[in-house]
């Protein structure tokens, strides 16, 4: 689950880098969106690490429900804690970005309509 997880961000952050610069540019929510999708995604090859250290322990130990926990366990854990956290940290920045992608596009209506009506005054006279 954790692939498909990373595999989706990894393309939902390339459509935004790639398809909204054209739309938003520099605009403060889409440079918060895609840092947080680099965050992610960067959080990757940690949590990949952390796992399998904790994998690679002896398979009795981690069976045996007395034993204490171990370092690669506790490890293992709080990396996809962390993990989890950036992705409930992403919500409110995606849709700050659709937000600003809204505004662009009313304006970019609006736009549209006043070039429509120059053209429209020009092509009467």
């Amino acid at each position: 689950m954790t692939r498909t997880a990373f595999t989706n961000v990894e393309g939902f952050r390339n459509l935004i880098s790639a398809n909204t610069a054209k739309f938003l540019g520099l605009a403060s929510a889409r440079t918060d969106l895609i840092s947080q999708l680099d965050a992610i995604v960067d959080s990757q090859d940690k949590m990949q690490a952390a796992f399998l250290s904790w994998a690679n322990l002896n398979r009795q130990a981690n069976a045996d429900p007395t034993a204490p926990v171990p370092p690669q366990r506790a490890t293992y854990l709080q990396a996809k804690a962390a993990v989890l956290a950036k992705f409930d940290e992403l919500a409110p920045t995606a849709g700050e970005a659709v937000a600003q992608l809204a505004k662009k596009l009313d304006q970019t209506e609006k736009d549209i309509v006043e070039l429509q009506k120059l053209i429209d005054s020009k092509t009467s006279e």
